[in-house]
């Protein structure tokens, strides 16, 4: 599903089957648990659309806001010294940053962005165009200016906004 705003949603539930159908046509009780559930919805998506963008909507980043980069065993952080003259790969450490990252990319809400860090803050960009700069107070819904940029939301995006 792509991000779209809040009134194109209202319009593409409103044409769901339950929507279309009238209260005599289910019986009260059936009709209003499918008005709940589109109400219920409609509230979700506009929550979602006003949070504050944060990095970790974008890019697998740690618990403090700091992007994490894809663990690799060539990084000497994972180097494990067994002596003078043999070095070998810390793969505990190893495994338990690439459990964090995974679980970081989890939480991550719009497919195909990446960031760059520039000395202050981050420019975060889709396939190279700056879309947002973590310095400005922006919202979700903010991103729907932007003419350049196809909003993909991913499954943890789906699951909380609830369809």
């Amino acid at each position: 599903m792509q991000l779209i705003s809040m009134t194109t949603f209202v319009l593409e539930i409103e044409k769901t089957p339950y929507c279309a159908k009238s209260v005599g046509d289910y019986g009260e009780s059936e009709a209003f648990r499918d008005y709940k559930s589109m109400f219920y919805k409609i509230e979700n998506y506009a929550n979602f659309l006003k949070q504050p963008l944060k990095l970790e909507m974008f890019v697998p980043c740690d618990d403090e806001g700091n992007v994490l980069e894809k663990p690799d065993t060539a990084h000497s952080k994972y180097d494990l010294l067994i002596s003078e003259w043999e070095v070998d790969v810390d793969y505990s450490l190893f495994n338990n940053d690439c459990d964090k990252y995974q679980q970081a990319k989890e939480k991550i809400l719009f497919e195909g962005f990446s960031v760059k860090n520039e000395d202050k803050y981050h420019v975060v960009s889709f396939k190279g165009f700056p879309t947002w700069l973590t310095w400005t107070n922006k919202a979700v819904e903010d991103l729907l200016n932007n003419e350049y940029i196809e909003l993909t939301l991913t499954d943890s995006a789906k699951k909380q906004i609830g369809i």
